[in-house]
């Protein structure tokens, strides 16, 4: 028994759909999902709150588990960048392990300087400029206005930047300038 040409049609017409189908949706199968931020907290002085309990601990590891994750980095804040452009030949790699790396020498330099003191928060300021890309916001230049536990007024320069999405903040970066 033949099959006329006409009979063959609808077999290669689902086929045909069925591969443009697998064209379109294997890429983005294959793309991790971005991920959600973590550690955030509902407000600014929420956010500076915790890291001055952390301090006041002297709990460096807690302190490095509130910033930027290598994820989040990569995910938020890589795509936004210049240096994300392929005729920059900038390796995500190099970029996140500089800044890594300098939060961290920062960081290790708040603990040992602000460690173990009980500083009362009274206000959180930013004297940088902000970037706003989408949902995502970063403020830089944190100032911690801060009661000492002599009960002066100080400010506190404990972590450069805050990165804010979908209402919920946190560390960007010890980067302190």
């Amino acid at each position: 028994m033949r099959t006329s040409p006409r009979q063959g049609r609808p077999i290669r017409a689902v086929l045909l759909l069925l591969v443009v189908l697998i064209a379109l949706l294997a890429p983005a199968a294959c793309r991790r999902p971005a991920p959600a931020l973590t550690n955030t907290f509902a407000s600014p002085e929420d956010l500076a709150r915790d890291v001055l309990a952390r301090l006041l601990r002297r709990d460096q590891a807690a302190l490095a588990a509130l910033a930027l994750t290598r994820d989040e980095f990569e995910a938020f804040i890589w795509p936004t960048l210049p240096a994300s452009r392929p005729e920059t030949n900038m390796p995500l790699s190099f970029v996140w392990g500089r800044l890594k790396q300098q939060s961290d020498l920062s960081l290790a330099a708040t603990v040992a300087r602000h460690g173990g003191r009980a500083y009362v928060l009274q206000q959180v300021l930013f004297d940088g400029e902000t970037t706003e890309s989408g949902a995502l916001r970063v403020q830089r230049e944190s100032i911690l206005v801060v009661r000492t536990p002599e009960g002066a007024a100080e400010r506190l320069k404990v972590f450069g930047s805050m990165l804010s999405m979908n209402g919920r903040h946190k560390v960007f970066s010890y980067v302190v300038d």
